[in-house]
Parts: C-alpha cells; structure tokens; sequence
C-alpha cells in the first residue's frame, strides 16, 4: 500500500512538514472543530506537541507554558476523568447515520469538482480568445460563487492551503499570469477533490 504524501505547516510556523493525507485530514478537522466551538462558547484550544503540524485555531505552545498559563497548582487535575466525562456525554452514531454523513461528504465534493473543472474551462478560454465581455462575464459569475462552494468542504483546501499560499504570494505582472495563477489554484483544488474522495 502506498501512502499518498502531502505538505502541512510545521508546529512552529517555519515551514512545512510532510505527512500522510489522513493526517493532513484529521489536522483540518481539528482546525475545523476548533473554529467552531471558539465562537460558540471561547473555549481556549492548545497544540502542545512542540513538534509536528501547525493547527488553525489552536495556540501552539510548550507543554511547560501551558502548565504556568492554564493549570492551578492548587486543584488537582484528572485528565482521565475529564477525558471519560465527555465521553460519556458524546453522542452515538449509529453506522446509518455514518453512510449518511460520508455521502453527503461525497457528493459535496463531487460538486465542487465539477466546479473547479468550469472554472479551468473558463479560464482556458479566456487565455486562448481574449478577455471577452461574455468570457469575463461568466467567470466573474463563477468566482463570484466559490465561496459556497468551499465552505462545506474545507478539507479540500486544507490540503492544498501551502501550495496555494505560495502561488498567492508570487508578483502579478499581468492579466495572463493571474489567469495561470488562479487556473493553477483550481488545478490543485481539483486534485485535493479526488484526494479526499479516494480517503472516503
């Protein structure tokens, strides 16, 4: 079995590190998570591995730093016990409601790479014939659209979040190599699709 590879940001923010595309999912899902509950009742998340992955919406921090900041040296802390209270509060999930979910997943993801095919299309027909009213007209519609397309799916740029960074930092001198950069950004955002549907 071979293992499919990608990059994710390093713990300390300085580059990035090689992982396994489960990882690289699972770090996403954390991030996800995370976000999620900050907003809901400002819960306060640690990465406290001082090594391996960055994770969006964690405080990366030493465990020592961690132990001065958040731990009472004057109350006993029972992380089993913590541990085993909230998982007796999780709700159970029924192997339905998982095939529910996981397709659901599915044809999210179907969608938005169908999407980012019509974006490539679009693009190599404004690079081959010009920027056409009509051409730029139903691209702009398009882009305009993205963003709904990606929120339920952010494990799609999750994966390719290092790649895309870097193109968004190169200089644009002109048109066409924003219309490369951007055909260059649905490109991978349309491998991260099949990626992802593989894992399911």
């Amino acid at each position: 079995m071979t293992l499919r590879m990608t990059e994710v940001p390093a713990w300390d923010g300085k580059g990035t590190i090689r992982t396994t595309l489960d990882h690289a999912l699972f770090r996403t899902w954390f991030a996800d998570r995370a976000r999620e509950i900050e907003a809901a009742n400002q819960t306060v998340f640690v990465n406290a591995t001082e090594g391996g992955v960055f994770i969006d919406h964690f405080h990366q921090l030493p465990l020592a730093e961690v132990e001065r900041r958040f731990l009472d040296k004057a109350e006993s802390f029972n992380a089993t016990a913590m541990l085993d209270e909230h998982y007796q509060q999780a709700p159970r999930v029924t192997a339905e409601k998982l095939d529910a979910i996981l397709q659901d997943r599915r044809n999210r993801i179907t969608n938005f790479r169908a999407f980012c095919a019509q974006l490539i299309t679009q693009v190599d027909r404004i690079l081959e014939e010009g920027e056409l009213p009509q051409l730029l007209k139903a691209y702009q519609r398009s882009t305009a659209m993205i963003g709904a397309y990606i929120e339920p799916v952010p494990l799609v740029v999750g994966i390719c979040e290092s790649a895309i960074n870097e193109i968004n930092k190169r200089q644009i001198e002109t048109a066409d190599q924003q219309y490369r950069n951007a055909r260059e950004m649905y490109q991978l955002l349309h491998k991260s699709c099949d990626l992802i549907f593989d894992a399911l």
